[in-house]
């Protein structure tokens, strides 16, 4: 296994235990600001939808200029989201923490294709067990983001949890700093199909003029 794969498993585990730690608080701070406690889990199924979303603009910014940059992106948005969850914290504003939860979602999304970067980096016999390598990170992060939140939850009293998100707001930044060591090969151009017209008109290209099917009952 090279040295790229276990710089993945790195930051693998450094943006999964952004998000445990958030599991950790998020229905509890949900619960202390939001007017009615119905919605306490509301954080956390934003953040989650923008988990789900993230793949669009992280495909987009991986074909256009390259993992780097995508991954660069997804721990920017893991570190605005922990400052904005801080402010929510900090002027206890249940709308501004749950801003927070779209912009962590999408950090935590993009942080997903880590393990299909792995797979890109590794030799073709050693594929499969990079990638197990690579999601082995958040087995990792489900101790390291509670350990944060436990020892850091009253850092800043009376605000609970508030030094929690500043302390979270390191992860992203090492993440981000181990990429610049990690090389991931050049993106390709995919070449843009060719519109159905165009390939019609082309006597090779054309399509049979009756069904496969209908011609082989005849």
């Amino acid at each position: 296994m090279n040295r790229n794969v276990y710089l993945l498993f790195c930051c693998q585990a450094l943006m999964n235990a952004v998000m445990s730690g958030q599991t950790v608080m998020s229905a509890l701070i949900g619960h202390a600001l939001a007017v009615d406690k119905a919605l306490n889990t509301l954080p956390m199924a934003i953040q989650m939808t923008a988990t789900m979303t993230a793949s669009i603009p992280a495909s987009i910014i991986f074909a256009r200029l390259g993992r780097k940059p995508g991954f660069w992106l997804g721990c920017a948005g893991s570190l605005l989201g922990s400052l904005t969850f801080a402010l929510g914290v900090w002027t206890q504003t249940f709308q501004v923490y749950c801003v927070g939860a779209v912009f962590a979602g999408l950090g935590f999304g993009i942080a997903q294709h880590l393990r299909f970067a792995a797979a890109e980096v590794a030799a073709p016999e050693a594929r499969a067990r990079a990638i197990a390598l690579v999601m082995a990170g958040g087995v990792l992060a489900a101790i390291i983001g509670p350990e944060i939140v436990k020892r850091s939850n009253m850092l800043l009293p009376p605000l609970m949890f508030l030094g929690t998100y500043f302390c979270l707001t390191i992860l992203p930044l090492v993440s981000a700093t181990l990429l610049i060591f990690i090389q991931l090969p050049a993106t390709r151009r995919v070449a843009a199909p060719v519109p159905f017209r165009e390939s019609s008109s082309d006597p090779g290209l054309s399509p049979p003029s009756s069904p496969a099917w209908l011609a082989t009952a005849q």
